[in-house]
């Protein structure tokens, strides 16, 4: 097993790994991460980490268990400065935190992608310093921080009332730092209409026509007749060019239209490679090369696109040849076995998948040794491998600053490579998440890999995964490249085999059906970003609020969905919202919920509160 340089890892699957690569499985060290994860001032107190197992079944529970272990620890503390007056107050409000742990009401995080702090959240709950301070009197001091500060961390909340405050009431600002937890994002998984009703391979983002182009192995689109390949745009789904028989493997957008590659069939023949130019499909054949299958495709220059396909007389390998418009074909090289992922970096044009050696079609033909990956410079004519660290077979890749990351298959079974994701920096390979990080029995499998901004790239595939911060989940995660850890996305039925990003929107497709067993997704989903979002300024009203049984939402236009999340993030409904915007949640107990209302011009988001108590 190859040791990974940087890893973060929790009791229940992971195993934490030191900058020297030797292993150590301490109990108190796994909590220490969690506990850290929630507040990094635990990094100052790591001999008070309690040595325990702890499965937590929501981030809400991890943010409980935190506050009580400061509650505890600062019980014990006493001060020769503190006067009877401060004393007094400072065990009060430590009684008062307690019971405010208990409660596990905690703000909800809606315009932050990462764990962030918020003072008064926008439903009016409070965080543990600012319910202190509310409690002790001094709402208005609250409020008053909340308005300047309300995503900051305690060290950069300029108040010197709020100094004042922790003398009078006994606490030190270190303590009120070590007090302050950050709050998870929530995430909401969205279908994209009806979908489709067979699985999507790829989803590519168009960003200049702002439109999203999916193919696959269906023949509906939004209950609608489509063959293989359609569109999203203006949060409409449609068939693509009246579909395309036979089977997709690929599709890429240039200016000269809709690239295709696959299996494609017309008029009785088949095709590699195929383009719809906004008005009618063009079919193309290689030279020498009839009946051949289309596996990925790329542009080189405006012109000029790569084409990886198989043929029957390649006996398992796969060529890689060089389209320029309008017909024009060259040979550029062969792979000992299959390519599933092409991508543009720094060091060159990079090819993935499952092979052990290129040939490359020169005036001197010469074959290189290679493992799953082949780099082709971008200005001169060479061609070689980057090493041997890598998953058996790679499927994913993406390029993150002058990192480039490889995703893939990963097993336990002897024999095979236990890599499920790797990065590739500064010339060698870098593994950051193995096989025991997955709970699947034998393999697990990296399909797809997103980045947008900031320090979390998102891994899809065919996993299970359980991040010991009680996020269970399959399919889709978030991996952070700053403190090396996993976190849960998704709970899906069955494989994510394609992610893009479009106008912060995060899409999937893939094989999966639906979410838990209840959200139905038809292959196609979508994280709506809550950044930036202006929730106020949609004019919709959800009322009565509290109420007993049933709630009613005004001001919202066509196609509306709603979501009816738990304090922890967990979709507890997802559903089209019908024209008399009656919603019977009578089925729920009495507690407090987040609504969320997807429309066309934003997302509106409101606590409510069910109370069968008039």
């Amino acid at each position: 097993m190859i040791t990974p340089l940087f890893r973060f890892v929790t009791i229940a699957s992971f195993m934490f790994i030191n900058f020297f690569g030797i292993a150590s499985i301490d109990l108190q060290t796994s909590m220490f991460d969690r506990l850290k994860g929630v507040n990094a001032q635990w990094d100052n107190y790591p001999d008070l980490v309690p040595v325990i197992t702890i499965d937590f079944d929501r981030d809400t529970d991890l943010i409980q268990y935190h506050l009580k272990q400061v509650v505890s620890n600062l019980r014990l503390r006493t001060s020769d400065s503190w006067s009877s007056m401060q004393f007094k107050n400072r065990l009060h409000l430590l009684d008062v935190l307690e019971n405010y742990a208990k409660r596990k009401v905690f703000p909800t995080n809606l315009y932050h992608a990462t764990r962030t702090p918020y003072f008064i959240d926008d439903f009016g709950v409070h965080c543990a310093v600012g319910y202190l301070i509310a409690q002790s009197g001094n709402e208005e001091l609250a409020i008053e921080i909340s308005k300047k500060f309300n995503y900051n961390y305690i060290e950069d909340i300029e108040s010197i009332e709020m100094l004042i405050w922790a003398e009078k009431f006994g606490f030190t600002l270190d303590e009120l730092k070590w007090i302050q937890p950050g709050y998870s994002p929530v995430q909401t998984l969205n279908p994209l209409g009806d979908g489709t009703n067979g699985k999507v391979e790829k989803v590519y983002s168009d960003n200049l026509a702002d439109r999203l182009i999916f193919v696959g192995d269906f023949d509906s689109v939004d209950l609608q007749p489509c063959l293989n390949i359609g569109v999203y745009q203006n949060d409409q789904l449609a068939c693509l060019g009246g579909g395309i028989p036979g089977i997709v493997n690929d599709v890429y957008v240039t200016g000269a239209g809709v690239y295709v590659v696959g299996e494609l069939e017309s008029n009785g023949t088949t095709y590699p490679f195929a383009l719809y130019d906004g008005t009618s499909w063009s079919f193309f054949t290689i030279p020498g090369r009839d009946g051949a299958i289309g596996t990925n495709t790329f542009q080189w220059t405006f012109t000029q696109m790569e084409v990886t396909i198989q043929h029957a007389s390649l006996n398992g390998s796969e060529e890689i040849w060089m389209y320029s418009a309008p017909n024009t074909w060259e040979l550029e090289a062969k792979v000992n076995g299959v390519i599933l992922d092409i991508e543009a970096t720094l060091i060159g044009r990079v090819f993935a998948g499952h092979f052990d050696s290129v040939t490359r079609y020169s005036t001197i033909p010469y074959t290189i040794p290679v493992r799953n990956v082949v780099v082709k410079d971008n200005w001169v004519d060479d061609w070689y491998g980057l090493g041997s660290e890598i998953s058996d077979t790679v499927k994913a890749v993406e390029v993150v600053g002058s990192g480039i990351f490889f995703g893939g298959t990963c097993s336990n079974a002897s024999g095979t490579s236990d890599i499920c994701l790797t990065r590739y920096l500064n010339g060698s390979f870098q593994s950051l998440v193995l096989k025991e990080d997955f709970v699947d029995s034998v393999s697990s499998s990296i399909n797809d890999i997103a980045y947008l901004n900031g320090s979390d790239l998102i891994l899809g595939g065919d996993f299970d995964y359980n991040t010991g911060w009680g996020t269970y989940g399959t399919s889709l995660a978030s991996y952070n490249l700053i403190n090396n850890s996993l976190s849960g996305l998704a709970v899906l039925d069955n494989a994510v085999n394609s992610l893009v990003y479009q106008n912060n929107d995060l899409y999937i497709g893939g094989d999966f059906e639906n979410q838990f067993t209840t959200q139905a997704l038809g292959h196609l989903a979508r994280i709506t970003s809550t950044i930036g979002i202006e929730e106020k300024a949609l004019e919709i009203n959800a009322y009565p609020n509290p109420f007993q049984t049933n709630i009613i939402i005004e001001g919202f236009d066509e196609n509306a969905r709603y979501s009816l999340l738990d304090l922890s993030g967990e979709i507890l409904r997802n559903n089209e919202l019908l024209l008399d915007g009656n919603l019977d949640l009578s089925e729920f107990e009495n507690g407090i919920y987040v609504l969320q209302i997807q429309v066309s011009s934003g997302l509106f988001t409101q606590r409510i509160v069910k109370s069968n108590v008039e």
